[in-house]
């Protein structure tokens, strides 16, 4: 049972992880991605993680699972911090409020 709660948690914490990529790719859902969020951040670092090992930047072991990861954050922040964001825009408006 604990097996399944880890993995709840990751796919939970990964969804929300790559949310600002879903929100930036699917702008024409409703929800804006969110509901895909989980799948695809999982596809997508198990996606960089695979490219990673197969040109021999990573190697097949936490190591480079941790890397894909950071690569996916990385991916994350750029899309919240870009000109174009919604995401950004909507917090600097709230800041500028205050």
């Amino acid at each position: 049972m604990t097996a399944f709660f880890s993995w709840y948690i990751l796919i939970t914490l990964l969804g929300w992880l790559t949310f600002p990529l879903a929100h930036r790719i699917f702008p024409a859902l409703a929800d804006r991605g969110y509901t895909l969020s989980r799948a695809f951040g999982l596809l997508l670092w198990g996606y960089v993680f695979w490219l990673f090992a197969t040109f021999g930047i990573a190697q097949n072991d936490i190591g480079g699972l941790l890397l894909g990861l950071v690569v996916l954050a990385g991916l994350s922040v750029w899309a919240i911090v870009s000109p174009q964001s919604e995401i950004g825009n909507r917090k600097s408006e709230r800041v500028s409020r205050l």
